[in-house]
Protein backbone atom coordinates (compact mmCIF):
# COMPACT_ATOMS: atom_id res chain seq x y z
CA UNK A 1 0.00 0.00 0.00
CA UNK A 2 2.83 2.51 1.08
CA UNK A 3 4.26 1.67 -2.93
CA UNK A 4 1.51 2.07 -4.55
CA UNK A 5 0.66 5.23 -2.63
CA UNK A 6 3.85 6.49 -3.24
CA UNK A 7 4.19 5.75 -6.87
CA UNK A 8 0.98 7.79 -7.69
CA UNK A 9 1.82 10.77 -5.38
CA UNK A 10 5.46 11.45 -7.28
CA UNK A 11 3.81 12.27 -10.53
CA UNK A 12 0.70 13.84 -9.36
CA UNK A 13 2.84 16.24 -7.05
CA UNK A 14 5.09 17.15 -9.82
CA UNK A 15 1.89 18.27 -12.22
CA UNK A 16 0.79 20.41 -9.54
CA UNK A 17 3.70 21.81 -9.17
CA UNK A 18 3.21 22.50 -12.87
CA UNK A 19 6.10 20.24 -13.76
CA UNK A 20 6.26 18.08 -16.97
CA UNK A 21 5.94 14.76 -15.51
CA UNK A 22 9.54 12.66 -16.20
CA UNK A 23 10.22 9.00 -17.26
CA UNK A 24 12.07 6.74 -15.33
CA UNK A 25 15.14 6.68 -17.49
CA UNK A 26 15.16 10.52 -16.52
CA UNK A 27 14.89 9.68 -12.58
CA UNK A 28 17.22 6.99 -12.50
CA UNK A 29 19.78 9.57 -14.48
CA UNK A 30 19.06 11.84 -11.25
CA UNK A 31 19.91 9.29 -8.72
CA UNK A 32 22.58 10.01 -6.52
CA UNK A 33 25.47 7.69 -5.48
CA UNK A 34 25.49 4.67 -3.48
CA UNK A 35 28.61 2.89 -3.55
CA UNK A 36 32.31 3.90 -4.90
CA UNK A 37 33.88 0.72 -6.55
CA UNK A 38 37.05 0.30 -7.93
CA UNK A 39 37.82 -1.64 -11.34
CA UNK A 40 40.90 -0.96 -12.89
CA UNK A 41 43.73 -1.80 -10.07
CA UNK A 42 48.08 -1.60 -10.16
CA UNK A 43 49.61 -5.37 -10.79
CA UNK A 44 50.69 -4.89 -6.71
CA UNK A 45 46.73 -4.54 -5.81
CA UNK A 46 45.69 -7.57 -7.48
CA UNK A 47 48.22 -10.37 -6.85
CA UNK A 48 47.52 -8.51 -3.18
CA UNK A 49 44.43 -9.19 -3.05
CA UNK A 50 44.48 -12.56 -4.12
CA UNK A 51 47.24 -14.13 -1.96
CA UNK A 52 45.12 -12.17 0.85
CA UNK A 53 41.95 -13.77 -0.27
CA UNK A 54 43.20 -17.04 -0.48
CA UNK A 55 44.62 -16.48 3.13
CA UNK A 56 41.30 -15.57 4.68
CA UNK A 57 39.67 -18.15 2.97
CA UNK A 58 41.63 -21.09 4.22
CA UNK A 59 41.43 -19.61 7.83
CA UNK A 60 37.61 -19.00 7.60
CA UNK A 61 37.29 -22.78 6.30
CA UNK A 62 39.75 -24.00 9.15
CA UNK A 63 38.25 -22.34 11.57
CA UNK A 64 34.81 -23.18 10.43
CA UNK A 65 34.02 -19.48 11.28
CA UNK A 66 31.53 -19.43 8.47
CA UNK A 67 28.79 -21.00 10.74
CA UNK A 68 25.93 -19.21 12.06
CA UNK A 69 25.77 -19.97 16.00
CA UNK A 70 22.01 -20.48 16.93
CA UNK A 71 21.76 -18.35 19.44
CA UNK A 72 22.83 -15.52 18.02
CA UNK A 73 21.02 -13.06 15.44
CA UNK A 74 19.10 -9.98 15.04
CA UNK A 75 15.88 -10.13 17.14
CA UNK A 76 13.54 -7.40 15.17
CA UNK A 77 9.99 -6.56 17.33
CA UNK A 78 8.61 -4.95 13.91
CA UNK A 79 6.03 -6.78 11.65
CA UNK A 80 7.24 -8.03 9.13
CA UNK A 81 4.90 -5.89 6.26
CA UNK A 82 5.81 -2.61 8.64
CA UNK A 83 9.79 -3.64 7.78
CA UNK A 84 9.31 -4.48 4.40
CA UNK A 85 7.29 -1.90 3.80
CA UNK A 86 9.72 0.84 5.17
CA UNK A 87 12.18 -0.95 2.95
CA UNK A 88 10.10 0.00 -0.15
CA UNK A 89 9.37 3.63 1.22
CA UNK A 90 13.44 4.38 1.81
CA UNK A 91 13.58 2.82 -1.57
CA UNK A 92 11.21 5.36 -3.34
CA UNK A 93 12.75 7.94 -1.13
CA UNK A 94 15.68 7.72 -2.66
CA UNK A 95 14.37 8.32 -5.99
CA UNK A 96 11.63 11.51 -4.63
CA UNK A 97 14.26 13.03 -2.39
CA UNK A 98 16.89 13.16 -4.97
CA UNK A 99 14.70 14.43 -7.96
CA UNK A 100 13.23 17.59 -5.30
CA UNK A 101 15.95 18.66 -4.49
CA UNK A 102 17.84 19.23 -7.64
CA UNK A 103 14.67 20.44 -8.92
CA UNK A 104 14.94 23.21 -5.95
CA UNK A 105 18.22 24.13 -6.30
CA UNK A 106 19.30 22.94 -9.62
CA UNK A 107 22.78 22.60 -9.28
CA UNK A 108 25.08 23.47 -12.57
CA UNK A 109 27.81 20.77 -12.08
CA UNK A 110 27.33 17.00 -12.09
CA UNK A 111 29.49 17.18 -8.92
CA UNK A 112 26.33 19.41 -7.35
CA UNK A 113 23.89 17.33 -8.74
CA UNK A 114 25.14 14.28 -7.49
CA UNK A 115 25.43 16.11 -4.04
CA UNK A 116 21.87 17.34 -3.91
CA UNK A 117 21.00 14.50 -5.00
CA UNK A 118 23.01 12.60 -2.09
CA UNK A 119 21.97 15.41 0.72
CA UNK A 120 17.48 15.28 -0.67
CA UNK A 121 17.19 11.59 -0.45
CA UNK A 122 19.17 10.64 2.67
CA UNK A 123 16.63 13.76 4.54
CA UNK A 124 13.97 11.33 3.26
CA UNK A 125 15.17 8.30 4.43
CA UNK A 126 16.38 9.12 7.69
CA UNK A 127 13.07 10.46 8.30
CA UNK A 128 11.80 7.00 7.88
CA UNK A 129 14.57 5.95 10.04
CA UNK A 130 13.03 7.31 12.94
CA UNK A 131 9.56 6.32 12.35
CA UNK A 132 10.79 2.48 12.28
CA UNK A 133 13.18 2.97 15.46
CA UNK A 134 10.24 4.45 17.36
CA UNK A 135 7.80 1.83 16.19
CA UNK A 136 10.71 -0.96 17.14
CA UNK A 137 11.12 0.81 20.56
CA UNK A 138 7.17 0.58 21.74
CA UNK A 139 7.28 -2.84 20.58
CA UNK A 140 9.90 -4.20 22.13
CA UNK A 141 9.10 -7.25 24.56
CA UNK A 142 6.06 -8.08 22.66
CA UNK A 143 7.82 -10.69 20.72
CA UNK A 144 9.31 -13.47 22.39
CA UNK A 145 13.30 -13.59 21.52
CA UNK A 146 14.83 -16.47 20.04
CA UNK A 147 18.90 -15.32 19.51
CA UNK A 148 20.30 -12.17 21.23
CA UNK A 149 23.35 -9.73 19.78
CA UNK A 150 27.17 -10.02 20.75
CA UNK A 151 28.83 -7.58 23.12
CA UNK A 152 29.49 -4.22 21.66
CA UNK A 153 33.02 -4.60 21.46
CA UNK A 154 32.85 -8.16 19.81
CA UNK A 155 30.98 -6.48 17.46
CA UNK A 156 33.76 -4.19 16.28
CA UNK A 157 36.36 -6.76 16.02
CA UNK A 158 33.99 -8.91 13.69
CA UNK A 159 33.46 -6.21 11.81
CA UNK A 160 37.61 -4.92 11.71
CA UNK A 161 37.26 -9.07 10.90
CA UNK A 162 35.20 -9.02 8.28
CA UNK A 163 36.45 -5.80 6.42
CA UNK A 164 40.13 -7.80 6.13
CA UNK A 165 37.86 -10.61 4.60
CA UNK A 166 35.55 -8.66 2.81
CA UNK A 167 38.18 -6.10 0.98
CA UNK A 168 40.50 -8.66 -1.23
CA UNK A 169 37.71 -11.54 -1.40
CA UNK A 170 35.62 -8.88 -3.09
CA UNK A 171 38.10 -7.34 -4.93
CA UNK A 172 39.55 -10.92 -6.42
CA UNK A 173 36.15 -12.28 -7.83
CA UNK A 174 35.65 -9.13 -9.07
CA UNK A 175 38.71 -9.23 -10.99
CA UNK A 176 38.52 -12.20 -11.79
CA UNK A 177 35.14 -11.61 -13.33
CA UNK A 178 36.77 -9.07 -15.41
CA UNK A 179 38.82 -10.74 -16.70
CA UNK A 180 36.49 -13.94 -18.02
CA UNK A 181 34.44 -11.34 -19.10
CA UNK A 182 37.14 -9.62 -21.28
CA UNK A 183 38.15 -12.86 -22.87
CA UNK A 184 34.83 -14.15 -23.81
CA UNK A 185 33.99 -10.16 -25.11
CA UNK A 186 34.88 -7.10 -26.50
CA UNK A 187 33.71 -5.15 -23.64
CA UNK A 188 37.18 -2.80 -21.76
CA UNK A 189 36.90 -2.93 -17.86
CA UNK A 190 36.90 1.09 -17.10
CA UNK A 191 38.79 2.42 -14.59
CA UNK A 192 36.63 3.48 -12.14
CA UNK A 193 33.19 1.47 -12.46
CA UNK A 194 30.93 3.46 -10.46
CA UNK A 195 30.03 7.69 -11.12
CA UNK A 196 30.69 8.65 -7.76
CA UNK A 197 33.72 8.25 -8.14
CA UNK A 198 34.44 9.46 -11.88
CA UNK A 199 32.49 12.68 -10.88
CA UNK A 200 35.01 13.00 -7.87
CA UNK A 201 38.35 12.14 -9.67
CA UNK A 202 37.54 14.79 -11.95
CA UNK A 203 37.73 17.69 -9.09
CA UNK A 204 38.93 15.61 -5.91
CA UNK A 205 39.63 18.54 -3.33
CA UNK A 206 36.35 20.48 -4.66
CA UNK A 207 33.51 21.33 -1.79
CA UNK A 208 31.20 18.94 -3.03
CA UNK A 209 33.94 16.59 -3.48
CA UNK A 210 34.38 16.52 -0.21
CA UNK A 211 31.26 16.64 0.71
CA UNK A 212 30.23 13.17 -1.05
CA UNK A 213 33.17 11.63 0.32
CA UNK A 214 32.45 12.11 3.62
CA UNK A 215 28.62 11.48 2.80
CA UNK A 216 29.93 7.77 1.19
CA UNK A 217 32.03 7.05 3.97
CA UNK A 218 29.64 7.84 6.86
CA UNK A 219 26.06 8.48 6.07
CA UNK A 220 25.50 6.06 3.08
CA UNK A 221 26.85 2.58 5.27
CA UNK A 222 24.46 3.62 7.85
CA UNK A 223 20.78 4.57 5.72
CA UNK A 224 22.18 1.10 3.36
CA UNK A 225 22.49 -1.31 6.07
CA UNK A 226 19.96 -0.40 8.01
CA UNK A 227 18.07 -0.90 4.37
CA UNK A 228 19.01 -4.15 3.30
CA UNK A 229 20.14 -5.98 6.28
CA UNK A 230 18.24 -4.23 8.76
CA UNK A 231 14.41 -4.32 7.36
CA UNK A 232 14.97 -6.50 4.04
CA UNK A 233 17.03 -9.33 5.22
CA UNK A 234 15.13 -9.50 8.16
CA UNK A 235 11.62 -9.12 6.64
CA UNK A 236 12.54 -11.97 4.74
CA UNK A 237 13.50 -13.97 8.12
CA UNK A 238 9.80 -12.72 9.32
CA UNK A 239 8.47 -14.04 6.04
CA UNK A 240 9.50 -17.46 6.87
CA UNK A 241 12.93 -17.64 5.16
CA UNK A 242 16.01 -19.40 6.39
CA UNK A 243 19.09 -16.83 7.53
CA UNK A 244 21.29 -17.74 4.23
CA UNK A 245 18.20 -17.86 1.66
CA UNK A 246 17.68 -14.30 3.23
CA UNK A 247 21.01 -13.11 3.16
CA UNK A 248 21.08 -14.48 -0.55
CA UNK A 249 17.93 -12.76 -1.34
CA UNK A 250 18.79 -9.62 0.25
CA UNK A 251 22.37 -9.29 -1.95
CA UNK A 252 20.39 -10.23 -5.06
CA UNK A 253 18.02 -7.03 -4.43
CA UNK A 254 21.09 -5.05 -3.37
CA UNK A 255 23.39 -5.46 -6.18
CA UNK A 256 20.51 -5.27 -8.53
CA UNK A 257 19.35 -1.76 -6.93
CA UNK A 258 23.18 -0.43 -7.78
CA UNK A 259 22.88 -1.39 -11.69
CA UNK A 260 21.87 2.52 -12.72
CA UNK A 261 25.50 3.84 -11.04
CA UNK A 262 27.70 1.36 -12.78
CA UNK A 263 29.31 1.14 -16.01
CA UNK A 264 26.65 -0.20 -18.66
CA UNK A 265 29.56 -1.43 -20.69
CA UNK A 266 31.04 -3.40 -18.52
CA UNK A 267 29.05 -4.76 -15.70
CA UNK A 268 30.34 -8.08 -14.60
CA UNK A 269 33.24 -7.03 -12.44
CA UNK A 270 31.58 -4.56 -10.09
CA UNK A 271 28.32 -6.41 -9.46
CA UNK A 272 30.65 -9.96 -8.87
CA UNK A 273 32.25 -7.53 -6.52
CA UNK A 274 29.07 -6.14 -4.94
CA UNK A 275 27.44 -9.40 -4.82
CA UNK A 276 30.20 -11.07 -2.65
CA UNK A 277 30.56 -7.75 -0.83
CA UNK A 278 26.81 -7.90 0.73
CA UNK A 279 26.95 -11.99 1.04
CA UNK A 280 29.65 -10.88 3.66
CA UNK A 281 27.57 -8.15 4.98
CA UNK A 282 24.52 -10.52 5.76
CA UNK A 283 26.60 -12.90 7.15
CA UNK A 284 28.00 -10.65 9.94
CA UNK A 285 25.03 -9.26 10.12
CA UNK A 286 23.77 -12.68 11.42
CA UNK A 287 26.78 -14.15 13.39
CA UNK A 288 26.55 -10.67 15.57
CA UNK A 289 22.95 -9.83 15.53
CA UNK A 290 24.57 -5.63 15.53
CA UNK A 291 23.98 -3.47 12.39
CA UNK A 292 27.03 -1.95 14.37
CA UNK A 293 29.05 -4.62 12.59
CA UNK A 294 28.03 -4.44 8.85
CA UNK A 295 27.81 -0.66 9.15
CA UNK A 296 31.71 -0.75 9.60
CA UNK A 297 32.57 -2.89 6.89
CA UNK A 298 30.45 -0.56 4.53
CA UNK A 299 32.33 1.90 5.68
CA UNK A 300 35.61 0.87 5.75
CA UNK A 301 35.35 -0.44 2.20
CA UNK A 302 34.32 2.75 0.69
CA UNK A 303 36.60 4.71 2.51
CA UNK A 304 39.37 2.16 0.75
CA UNK A 305 37.97 2.58 -2.71
CA UNK A 306 38.07 6.25 -2.03
CA UNK A 307 41.99 5.65 -1.30
CA UNK A 308 42.78 3.38 -4.03
CA UNK A 309 40.82 6.03 -6.49
CA UNK A 310 44.19 8.43 -5.71
CA UNK A 311 46.41 4.97 -6.81
CA UNK A 312 44.75 4.32 -9.18
CA UNK A 313 44.46 7.56 -11.40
Amino acid sequence: MVAVISVWVFPVSLVIAGQQPVTPEEIVGELPPSDPLITESEPWLVVTSCVVALAMSILVLRRRLWVLPPGVGPSWAARFEVMLGAWIAMLLSTMIGAFIAIQIFQPSTDLGLQGVGMLGSYLLQIVILVVVVVDQWRNRGRSPRTTSPVGLSRAVLWGLFGFVVALPVSQSLGMLAGLLQSFFSDAETPVLAHDTLVAISRDPWAGWSVTISILVILVTPCLEEFAYRGLLQQGFRKLGSGRLSAILLTSLMFVFMHVPNLDSGSMVEPLVALLSLSLILGWLYERTGRLLTPILVHALFNASNLLLMSFTL
